[in-house]
């Protein structure tokens, strides 16, 4: 097994966001670092070098993955143009205070979690010439409706445009 640390003895990955996160800063870091590259590339070799990037449970938005994703489309030239930054803005949601109770949650942890990743991802991206879009659906992750995208989509488009970004 390549990356003992990333999976169990069946193969299956062990890890939360969290997990993650702490291995990426614990004592096995430089190992951690390494299994992902290694994890990285046969991903992106799968799928045949896509030029768009994302990863589930946004784990590539915790530093050190950030950092070794970017190394990759680097080391290995590929014709990356985007990495998808779920960094969702705030102030759109300012404008619905009906929902204002709802914000609250776990989502809303994870959420300012990712938005405070991204300032140590920021420069890497800005540095790689990668384009960043606005990003609106992690506060209503797992109770998005017609009602709650009909009432906000317009406050996104706005402050997407401002930011001179297109909107995910």
């Amino acid at each position: 097994n390549l990356i003992p640390l990333l999976v169990d003895e069946n193969g299956y990955f062990k890890h939360t966001f969290g997990g993650l996160l702490k291995l990426s800063l614990g004592k096995k870091r430089k190992a951690f670092r390494q299994q992902i590259k290694t994890e990285m590339r046969a991903q992106i070799n799968k799928v045949n070098a896509p030029e768009m990037i994302d990863s589930h449970q946004h784990v590539h938005m915790i530093p050190a993955i950030f950092s070794c994703l970017c190394e990759i489309i680097k080391e290995d030239g590929l014709k990356t143009e985007y990495l998808r930054i779920p960094a969702e803005p705030v102030l759109p949601y300012i404008s619905a205070p009906e929902f204002y109770k709802s914000y609250f949650s776990l989502n809303f942890i994870k959420q300012q979690t990712l938005k405070f990743l991204n300032l140590f991802n920021k420069s890497k991206l800005k540095s790689m010439g990668l384009k960043q879009n606005d990003f609106f659906g992690i506060m209503f992750s797992g109770n998005m409706n017609e009602k709650r995208v009909k009432r906000l989509l317009n406050a996104f488009v706005r402050h997407a445009e401002k930011k001179n970004r297109d909107l995910e």
